[in-house]
């Protein structure tokens, strides 16, 4: 096992064993094969809690076979006789890339073959001056070809945070193999649950799918919905929301855009993010607006694109959505943000009229009937029946107006210890909803933590050592591997450290991961770490790299997240935090 992940039941596996497979992992240069299928290949076939399953069987690859057999996945088969899971290694011959690829990559290749041999032929000495020119003339069309193959790889690769112009073709030419890898598709189950494995198939399964996702569903009852909302947009607001675009603007949005990526900030997303915290309260209020020149302009954003399904690497029927923004358009979650607005409206109407009774925290906290984040929502109220018509009152009137629809095979609900098993079935059936013991993660974080600090470091590792496994650092130069480290590695745990105070022994544990893969490996030897990981912390003008230290960065954010709370009056931190708290905190900052 190399995670905690990967056992679910029994006693926790020792941290020094599963490290020390990770550690033997790296030494001898492996990659774990992709899998499909259940996740856990034993089961000690016991009952309830004494249940143990593990995933014990995996296949283990070096980058030359990976190179080899880039379509290749492991199929967990499910078990009969034995508690192990027979696994069944497939090797896809489909080529990596599609013809075209190929034959360009080849031409790249040729022209820079037959430059080389003309090179080797001027690197004899006693050149003339025409000789001597004609070679320089050759030295900048190899490096033209490289770098352009080099960037074409980083394109195919997606890799955003690793400029291309380091040599890292190899790099790149992996990650844009594990990616094809990862993205393809091989079945389908069409709308009577059926699998189609056929490319053409697939295609017309995808296409129907995506037609139907992006029709408008003609919402009938948005008059109901917004009945009670009040104004935010002041007339200040709403002139620049309706005025002509300028060209500094447009600049400004085009220097934003990414140069490999979807689209990206736009001038009507720009202008929108200057007033969203205004418009959007604490509670998620509502959001409107007199006039009709800006939601026309948005509707225009949505009717003039097209929309065409690329399943593995083969184009689709085109077609026009009716609603929904263009993939990678920033004003699709400010208008989604905006939507939701109606869903929190419609659950403080409830709690108003006092069909809806939401928690409290604290006697002097106000209660709270839901949160939301994104497309995420927690509801909270009190286990009877009358809240629960309210709450699916409210589903049905957000649905009818908004052309929404709840995800019930993503929707659990939760109890509090004091409700009944009877009462719990009753409830549950009539929302037609699983029932859960404990609601596990909710942002990547636990939902409860006790006196354990595992429970918060869980996975963190594993996601880390994911990002840092061996072959990068192999493939990566110095330079590289530095970005890498600063923005992906180190970014990594960022959230969870600016909630969470995380033990000393598990901030050592991420800087010795980070330390490895900077000082790397050399035929299964570990480098000798030649600096101190606090000079290498260090400013670049104080002769280290900048690289983050992980104690001081966990407490940094977690000051930053105690200033907000006294600083930033009327938060819905502060309001929920009782006045004890914030009394205390006062004291001890002045």
């Amino acid at each position: 096992m190399r995670f905690a992940s990967e056992k679910n039941g029994g006693n926790d596996r020792a941290k020094w064993k599963m490290a020390n497979f990770r550690a033997t992992i790296d030494f001898c240069g492996f990659r774990s094969v992709a899998f499909s299928g259940y996740a856990f290949t034993y089961d000690n076939g016991r009952d309830e809690l004494d249940n143990t399953q593990c995933r014990l069987d995996r296949a283990l690859t070096n980058d030359s076979w990976f190179a080899s057999f880039p379509e290749a996945h492991v199929i967990h088969i499910d078990p009969e006789w034995s508690d192990h899971a027979p696994i069944k290694l497939v090797l896809f011959q489909q080529p990596s890339f599609s013809l075209g690829e190929i034959l360009s990559g080849l031409s790249n290749i040729g022209s820079k073959m037959k430059d080389r041999k003309k090179l080797q032929k001027l690197n004899r000495g006693g050149l003339t001056a025409s000789q001597i020119e004609q070679r320089r003339s050759l030295l900048r069309d190899i490096e033209g070809l490289i770098k352009h193959e080099e960037l074409y790889w980083r394109q195919r690769s997606r890799v955003s945070w690793l400029a291309e112009g380091d040599r890292n073709t190899k790099f790149f030419h992996q990650r844009a193999s594990g990616r094809k890898r990862k993205k393809f598709i091989r079945s389908l189950k069409d709308s009577n649950g059926d699998l189609k494995a056929e490319d053409e198939v697939i295609g017309r399964i995808a296409v129907k799918y995506f037609k139907n996702l992006f029709s408008s569903s003609s919402p009938s009852i948005i008059e109901f919905a917004l009945q009670d909302f009040q104004s935010r947009v002041m007339d200040d607001m709403n002139a620049i929301l309706r005025r002509s675009y300028s060209a500094e603007e447009v600049k400004f949005a085009l220097d934003q855009m990414h140069p490999i990526k979807a689209l990206g900030p736009d001038v009507l997303a720009n202008r929108l993010k200057e007033f969203l915290d205004k418009i959007i309260s604490v509670q998620q209020s509502a959001f409107t607006y007199s006039g009709e020149s800006w939601s026309r302009c948005v509707m225009n954003c949505v009717r003039s694109v097209s929309f065409s399904m690329l399943i593995n690497g083969k184009p689709y029927d085109v077609f026009t959505p009716s609603r929904g923004i263009q993939q990678g358009n920033p004003l699709s979650p400010y208008l989604f943000i905006l939507c939701a607005d109606i869903f929190s409206h419609l659950l403080q109407r409830a709690e108003e009229c006092g069909t809806l009774h939401g928690i409290r925290i604290a006697p002097t906290a106000p209660d709270i009937s839901h949160l939301l984040f994104a497309d995420d929502c927690i509801i909270f109220s009190k286990a009877n029946m009358q809240d629960l018509e309210a709450i699916n009152d409210v589903l049905e009137v957000y649905e009818k107006s908004s052309g929404q629809n709840i995800n019930f095979d993503k929707t659990t609900i939760f109890f509090s210890k004091g409700v009944g098993e009877g009462k719990r079935k009753e409830l549950a059936n009539r929302c037609g909803v699983r029932v859960v013991d404990i609601h596990d993660r909710y942002l990547g974080l636990p939902t409860v933590v006790g006196r354990s600090k595992k429970v918060i470091t869980k996975g963190i590792t594993e996601k880390l050592w994911k990002k840092l496994q061996g072959w990068k650092g192999m493939v990566l130069s110095k330079a590289g591997r530095e970005v890498m480290i600063k923005a992906v590695a180190q970014s990594l745990p960022t959230y969870a450290i600016s909630v969470f105070k995380f033990p000393s022994s598990f901030c050592d544990e991420l800087k010795s991961l980070v330390a490895q893969f900077w000082w790397g490996q050399k035929q299964g030897e570990r480098k000798l770490h030649w600096l101190a990981w606090k000079k290498l912390c260090r400013s670049k003008k104080e002769g280290g790299l900048r690289f983050r230290d992980f104690k001081l960065f966990n407490r940094d954010l977690l000051g930053k997240q105690a200033w907000r709370l006294v600083a930033q009056h009327g938060s819905l931190i502060e309001r929920v935090n009782t006045t004890q708290i914030l009394h205390i905190l006062r004291q001890r900052w002045g």
